[in-house]
């Protein structure tokens, strides 16, 4: 479910234990109303009235149900997507680098041997017998 913009935080999913009422809006529309204050938590529009009733209906009985159970564990907040963006920003280093260095070693590599597929498969099985592989 998407939140609805300018809220108070930035989470891309909205929590049953949040939601203090589903309500009908319009002719095809529906609200999520937080516990705090009743702000619209999510605001969207159906294809028809039944459809949303439907919705409506099954909403409210997932928020009640949510409601008689003990809280889940919330998802990492905003402080999560700042590491996980750094750990990110940190593997496209490393991989960078990995790439500079496999491109050094085929520039010396056809330096030495020239090219073509009879050193491709050279290459290849120079590099099973570096590494380990039998």
């Amino acid at each position: 479910v998407a939140p609805v913009a300018g809220g108070d935080d930035d989470d891309e999913e909205v929590y049953l234990h949040d939601v203090r009422a589903v309500e009908q809006r319009g002719r095809a529309g529906l609200a999520l109303l937080g516990k705090d204050e009743g702000r619209p938590l999510f605001v969207g529009d159906l294809a028809d009235k039944a459809v949303r009733d439907n919705w409506v209906k099954a909403l409210d009985a997932a928020v009640k149900a949510a409601h008689a159970k003990p809280p889940p564990a919330r998802a990492p907040t905003s402080g999560g997507r700042v590491l996980s963006t750094a750990r990110r920003a940190k593997r496209e280093i490393e991989l960078q680098s990995k790439k500079r260095d496999a491109e050094k070693k085929k520039a010396e590599y056809m330096k030495k041997v020239g090219g073509g597929l009879k050193y491709t498969a050279l290459a290849m099985a120079d590099r099973s017998a570096s590494a380990g592989v039998a």
